[in-house]
């Protein structure tokens, strides 16, 4: 089996094997995933990529991972703006719509999360831990530094807000104007963010 011959190899190789599977669970689903197909379109062997990913669960569990780094990175921002001068509540709003566009980018991976919610045999224990539960601490924690709630009372409120953006994110353009009522995409989208920011305010006031 091939093995990466420098640490900076190594990390590189990881990267575009999770971008070439963020990139096909964005087209196609992962249901029509595999290693091997990761491996034709990362331009890696099948043995490399079984050397980082040696099941089709652990590539997925680190593809959700990317994920909640991305948000958390823009969790952090979201504070460095508060500590800046910005409002706490304005932030808040803004994280929120920034991750529900984020979430509509990966709505495959959403969706994956929400059947490990409802399933919890489609992560593996230690991503079930992580992703289930870990980072629903961790946004509530968030939550509570940015806004003065007590932090049970900020985790929930977190989970509310979570849920809602997941739930919107999951539809297909298509299914999202259904719902909304409006034919254009675009404007559906936005009155998604004008409900989050009414549900944010009232949840935080």
């Amino acid at each position: 089996m091939i093995r990466p011959k420098h640490p900076r190899d190594s990390a590189e190789t990881f990267e575009r094997i999770v971008d070439s599977a963020m990139a096909l669970i964005a087209n196609e689903g992962a249901k029509e995933l595999s290693l091997r197909r990761v491996a034709s379109a990362s331009g890696c062997s099948l043995g490399t990529v079984q050397y980082y990913f040696p099941s089709k669960d652990s590539l997925i569990d680190s593809c959700l991972r990317r994920q909640n780094d991305t948000l958390r990175l823009r969790g952090e921002r979201m504070l460095a703006e508060i500590a800046s001068g910005k409002q706490p509540l304005d932030a808040v709003v803004d994280f929120v719509n920034d991750a529900f566009h984020h979430c509509c980018e990966s709505r495959q991976l959403v969706r994956l999360r929400l059947i490990a919610i409802m399933q919890g045999d489609r992560l593996t224990q230690d991503g079930q831990e992580r992703f289930l539960y870990l980072e629903a601490r961790r946004l509530g924690d968030l939550v509570a530094t940015a806004v003065p709630l007590e932090p049970s009372e900020a985790r929930l409120v977190a989970q509310s807000v979570s849920a809602l953006v997941a739930r919107y994110s999951a539809f297909d353009p298509e299914e999202l104007c259904s719902v909304v009522g409006t034919p254009r995409h675009a404007d559906a989208i936005a009155a998604v963010e004008k409900h989050l920011a009414r549900m944010i305010r009232r949840l935080l006031s």
